[in-house]
């Protein structure tokens, strides 16, 4: 009887170890890892309707008028886990008047390279401007940007209320010489829920350029402080309308610079994430 039981107990062990062999080997279990760094691709712009009591921006010959400012930017960017980002970017805008001798138009081409850190982000851009006189007719001078940014916005959602406070340092490289200069640049941007989809949009801005060629003499140093205030509606899916007034004055140590503008009109602001 125990060699039928030690015979049976070889039978079992042979049977085993056969189906151990063949078995197929374990797979070992894969993880899925995170990409460091995320793409994107934005396109935004907007279109607004304005009348200017000042088209020319002058402090005399002071000309009212209608005008309109389209704007188009695609933004290409990378954003890392850790909070790195970088972004290229080509806009373009223009002002078309009524009174058509203020007609001028805009294109920018450049990158910004920032870090956020606890809803801090400081960062350095750079950007070439190309100037035009018209609807993108007439080249004119070319100015390159180089600028440090510091922002960090203030959530009270309690109170519906988004504060954004930034800073900028700037100095302008430019291939006519008048525009060469340096710069600081204080923005203040408020929104205030009221009841969805509207909300209240204001602004406040602070400018001082001291320009490198002087003027009859006197390097001019010019201060633009502006303010604004606006109601805006939300209709989703990243398309707004904002009706807005707006007030520019700049002030010089050359008096005849000086000059006050108001501003009034919508604007219509969409962004298209691909």
């Amino acid at each position: 009887m125990s060699r039928v039981v030690i015979a049976a107990g070889f039978a079992l062990a042979g049977i085993s170890c056969q189906q151990a062999l063949g078995a197929d080997p374990p797979v070992p279990a894969t993880t899925t890892v995170a990409p460091y760094w995320t793409p994107s691709l934005v396109l935004d712009g907007s279109l607004g309707l304005s009348y200017t009591d000042n088209a020319l921006a002058t402090r005399n010959n002071r000309i009212e008028a209608e005008y309109i400012v389209p704007f188009l930017r695609m933004t290409f960017g990378l954003k890392s886990a850790d909070g790195w980002s970088l972004i290229v970017y080509a806009r373009g805008t223009s002002e078309s008047y009524t009174e058509r001798v203020a007609d001028n138009a805009l294109a920018t081409v450049g990158s910004t390279l920032s870090k956020t850190t606890d809803n801090t982000t400081v960062g350095m851009n750079f950007d070439t401007k190309f100037y035009y006189d018209g609807l993108f007719a007439t080249r004119g001078p070319t100015a390159y940007d180089l600028s440090a940014f510091v922002t960090h916005p203030f959530s009270f959602e309690q109170y519906g209320l988004t504060v954004v406070p930034r800073f900028t340092l700037g100095y302008r490289w430019a291939d006519l010489a008048a525009l060469e200069r340096a710069s600081i640049d204080a923005q203040l941007s408020i929104e205030k829920e009221l009841i969805k989809p509207w909300s209240i949009v204001a602004g406040g801005r602070f400018r001082v350029y001291w320009f490198n060629m002087p003027v009859a003499g006197v390097r001019p140093i010019d201060m633009y402080p502006s303010a604004s205030l606006g109601v805006k509606y939300d209709f989703g899916h990243d398309v707004t309308l904002t009706t807005s007034v707006a007030a520019l004055v700049r002030r010089s140590n050359i008096t005849t610079r000086d000059y006050e503008k108001i501003d009034i009109g919508p604007s219509v602001d969409f962004k298209v994430v691909f």
